[in-house]
């Protein structure tokens, strides 16, 4: 804050009659000569402020130290490294669930396709071994049988379509289907006619290998399951090419209606 002295300009006091500088530093003095009113010094002091603009201070905008970038770096690789294994496992976990729907679906394909079509329809299984992965096979037959005779070309005369085919070695290579109970369904290749029968009215049995017979319902039971069941088990493949303990069981029961259950390995005795 600047200081002003107190002195009046009286214009008149000196003789002269005042001047255009006189009447300025009167002005800044004080001193009105035209309606001869005096201001004080604190007036002046007012005014001056009142007639300066304000410029409003930047906010100060401060980054980030090298430091603080590390340890946020350093935070989000730890998070990264504690959660990387269960993340992992969840994507196996749904690689297996995958499959398990695509072997389901192969299934019930199979028997709305019999209930439909009033044909039999086969379900081949052809077990997983090294780096095969095992197929499910869905066939459709000429007759409503379930013989060896439904399932063959006859000469030509009564073509077998193979309608549905899911290959694990290359759409779930890291699931494999490593059992099938009981043994007599298995398949060993697909020109094996070994498999489960759907017939038109719901049932589902064993090929007959005879070409007289009619099929006959699946035995032995597997255990711990009832007369009838063929189970299925799909085990999720790990590093080495080493099965691991998640698995699933596709039970396939006497009225061809499939329900997947967790296989709980027995504990050794």
């Amino acid at each position: 804050m600047f200081s002003l002295p107190r002195k009046v300009f009286n214009p008149a006091a000196d003789g002269s009659g005042g001047n255009q500088g006189e009447e300025v530093g009167m002005r800044l003095a004080g001193w009105n000569p035209i309606g001869s009113t005096r201001f004080t010094e604190d007036d002046v002091s007012q005014r001056f402020q009142r007639t300066q603009t304000v410029w409003p201070l930047r906010p100060v905008q401060r980054g980030f130290s090298l430091v603080e970038m590390m340890v946020v770096i350093a935070i989000i690789a730890l998070l990264g490294s504690v959660s990387m294994p269960s993340i992992r496992s969840g994507l196996s976990h749904l690689k297996l669930a995958r499959a398990v729907d695509a072997f389901v679906n192969q299934v019930e394909f199979a028997r709305s396709q019999a209930a439909s079509r009033n044909r039999a329809y086969r379900l081949q299984v052809l077990k997983g071994q090294g780096v095969n992965r095992g197929r499910v096979i869905v066939t459709e037959g000429w007759g409503t049988l379930c013989n060896d005779l439904n399932f063959s070309d006859s000469g030509g005369f009564h073509p077998v379509v193979s309608v549905r085919d899911v290959d694990f070695s290359t759409e779930h290579p890291l699931v494999m289907i490593n059992s099938i109970e009981p043994t007599g369904i298995a398949t060993a290749s697909e020109s094996d006619f070994h498999g489960l029968c759907f017939k038109p009215d719901g049932r589902v049995l064993q090929i007959n290998e005879d070409a007289l017979g009619g099929g006959f319902p699946l035995q032995p039971a597997p255990a711990g399951y009832g007369a009838g069941e063929a189970v299925y088990r799909l085990t999720l493949i790990g590093e080495g090419n080493q099965a691991t303990p998640s698995a699933r069981n596709i039970v396939v029961p006497y009225n061809g209606i499939p329900r997947v259950e967790t296989y709980v390995p027995a504990e050794e005795s």
